[in-house]
């Protein structure tokens, strides 16, 4: 048993351990079908280096048409990018990939480009949110947008003899953000993230107006009465998911309150247009909003990232205090992969080559709102796969 990034935990997810060979194997559920999507696979993976982008991700997903609903079929004559298969040859098949919603664009995007170097293999593309189908047996690969858990999930996996490699992809992170030009405000804890924008801070339009509530949550801070800007993409949208799920759900419930955002706040779903919004019209505008942390961290002339206290004192969002879990907004997105099916079905490990080699991860990321690991440590995860 080898998986390469980390020991599974029961619970959460645990602190990141690099150079770690140890594969999990485990077992599981049910699922949910999609449509077939036409699919096709990337050049070998070698064991030297191969270098990752590691600027951060930046705009909106750019998930294909083609692939944006399920059962879509993607056509190799449409897609671009490809690579031959490992041995240089095609393959032939079919091939089911069960997503979270998080890690779902990620797989779709690199679906189309597989299915121009590998225009025979079927991919089946199904998003369940969960391990049911993988562990059942009925998906061969689930994206995860945690580590597999060691009750529940690992015990349904392991109850049905699916043994897997644990693959770490990507990092789904949210940023808090101010204009660049507000110096006022440098960290929010989570009462304060609360009550400026929770679902009982519907109608402030003063930072002032989020006192009371702030101090009834145990804040300290006394906001300056000056007109709040909030802003941010749609509540269905992933940053305002993790948000809501991390920061509102909890103390919402807690207060017997819906948990979800201030219905009130500017809904912007064009990146460039949120950017221009948050950056604010005058300076000294003290707007509050919410984006990928890729495309906040990558317009300091614009905004300004917040530093977080989840408790334990403000953290700077950094990609290393992501990895470790200090920075709260932030999870890690898995790959996991059914060894026995990597044996079996010819479709898979071409798959799964695709996803980590130089035009899969490196390349999509690019155009979707996720923050890339840094190149050594998607070494890792390709050393963890070659060596499963």
């Amino acid at each position: 048993m080898r998986s390469l990034i980390g020991t599974v935990a029961s619970g959460g997810r645990p602190a990141f351990i690099a150079y770690v060979l140890l594969a999990t194997v485990f077992v599981g559920c049910s699922s949910s079908t999609q449509a077939p999507t036409a699919v096709p696979t990337s050049a070998p993976l070698s064991a030297a280096p191969t270098t990752a982008s590691s600027a951060l991700a930046s705009a909106a997903p750019a998930t294909p048409s083609s692939l944006a609903t399920s059962g879509a079929s993607v056509s190799p004559a449409a897609s671009s990018g490809g690579s031959p298969s490992p041995q240089g040859s095609a393959v032939s098949g079919q091939l089911t990939v069960d997503d979270s919603s998080a890690v779902d664009p990620i797989s779709r995007a690199i679906g189309t480009v597989f299915a121009v170097g590998q225009p025979g293999v079927t991919v089946t593309f199904n998003s369940s949110g969960s391990f049911d189908a993988f562990c059942s047996g009925q998906a061969d690969i689930y994206g995860a947008d945690h580590r597999i858990l060691s009750k529940g999930e690992a015990d349904q996996c392991a109850k049905n003899k699916v043994d897997y490699v644990e693959l770490p992809i990507a990092l789904d992170s949210v940023a808090l953000v101010t204009a660049a030009s507000n110096q006022e405000i440098t960290c929010l804890g989570y009462p304060d993230i609360y009550a400026l924008i929770g679902p009982e801070s519907t109608g402030f339009a003063s930072w002032q107006d989020a006192n009371a509530l702030a101090a009834q949550l145990g804040s300290g801070a006394e906001f300056a009465d000056t007109p709040l800007i909030v802003a941010g993409p749609a509540p269905d949208s992933e940053p305002s998911a993790l948000l809501t799920a991390t920061v509102i759900a909890p103390i919402a419930t807690s207060r017997q309150q819906q948990a979800t955002l201030r219905t009130d706040y500017q809904q912007v779903a064009d990146d460039g247009a949120l950017l221009t919004t948050l950056a604010g019209a005058n300076p000294g505008d003290q707007t509050l909003g919410w984006l990928p942390y890729g495309l906040a961290a990558a317009a300091p002339d614009k905004v300004t990232v917040l530093h977080i206290d989840a408790g334990d004192g403000c953290v700077d969002p950094t990609v290393d205090r992501m990895l470790s879990n200090a920075y709260p907004l932030s999870r890690e997105l898995f790959l996991y992969v059914n060894l026995a099916r990597a044996e079996s079905n010819p479709a898979v490990a071409p798959f799964v080559d695709e996803y980590l080699g130089i035009d899969g991860l490196p390349a999509v990321l690019a155009d979707l709102p996720y923050t890339p690991l840094p190149d050594d440590v998607l070494q890792e995860t390709r050393f963890a796969w070659q060596g499963r």
